[in-house]
């Protein structure tokens, strides 16, 4: 019986010290690849003589925003325990958050792509999901708070989302070329996994940016992050692990085209 007692204790004691130690290192470093302040132009010159003006893409901007579109996006996870899903709001914008009135940005319409990378340290799942605006209240509520500076003083904005679908973004495991691009053969630490939202000639996940009424377009996301099912019981062999995960978007331009002749 006093054995029985002790084992109960022991096993208290490793639970809390794992739940202590899990909350550290499950602090997932998100690093963003901002694609913002950048743009970006196709200009088609005609060698002919009597050819007309050259054929020019607008200038545009491709930047991931914070869900109340007032910053650059600032990914942080904080702590996941198994048996939680960890929600992350994002804006993908070509809106000019610099206000750069020198040149007429955002005037394009595009298509783009999305990349999530991920080190595969830790036995986590991840799902990208199409977002629409929402009212406080309702069913399936996705809360989003900012941190945001208004006349020099903090403070926190919150906004409302619900899902577009239940249904995930379809993504392609590039994995394999994304490491042969970079020479990364064999086993190697930390080599990344790659899941590309491009579109496809069969795979379209509605990814395009236009100028809008109010001369710039944004969409919106959640992803979500959770344990592997199998390996929830099993977390404690990664107490030392931390996954890094990487956010970016890649404008998806049109080939400029040649303008036809009128006789």
């Amino acid at each position: 019986m006093k054995q029985q007692t002790m084992n109960q204790k022991e096993k208290k004691s490793i639970g809390k010290g794992l739940q202590m130690q899990i909350m550290a290192w499950a602090l997932i470093a998100g690093i963003i690849i901002l694609i913002g302040g950048s743009f970006a132009w196709y200009t088609l010159k005609e060698r002919k003589a009597e050819s007309k003006q050259a054929e020019v893409m607008k200038p545009y901007y491709l930047t991931l925003l914070n869900p109340s579109e007032t910053d650059f996006l600032q990914l942080s996870v904080g702590s996941l325990m198994p048996g939680r899903i960890k929600q992350i709001v994002f804006c993908v914008s070509n809106k000019n958050n610099e206000e750069n009135t020198q040149i007429n940005m955002g005037g394009s319409n595009f298509d783009y792509s999305m990349e999530l990378i991920y080190t595969e340290n830790v036995a986590l799942k991840y799902e990208i999901y199409k977002l629409s605006k929402a009212e406080p209240q309702g069913e399936g509520i996705i809360i989003a708070e900012d941190r945001v500076v208004v006349d020099g003083m903090p403070g926190i904005k919150t906004t409302y989302w619900k899902k577009e679908s239940q249904t995930p973004l379809i993504g392609r495991n590039i994995s394999d070329d994304r490491h042969d691009q970079v020479g990364l053969n064999g086993n190697v630490v930390n080599r990344g996994k790659y899941i590309s939202y491009e579109k496809t000639e069969t795979i379209d996940n509605q990814l395009h940016l236009t100028a809008g009424e109010s001369g710039y377009d944004s969409q919106y996301f959640v992803m979500e992050i959770m344990w592997d099912e199998n390996e929830e019981n099993n977390f404690e062999k990664y107490e030392k692990e931390t996954d890094m995960i990487y956010i970016l978007v890649k404008a998806l331009q049109p080939e400029p085209k040649k303008r036809q002749q009128t006789p």
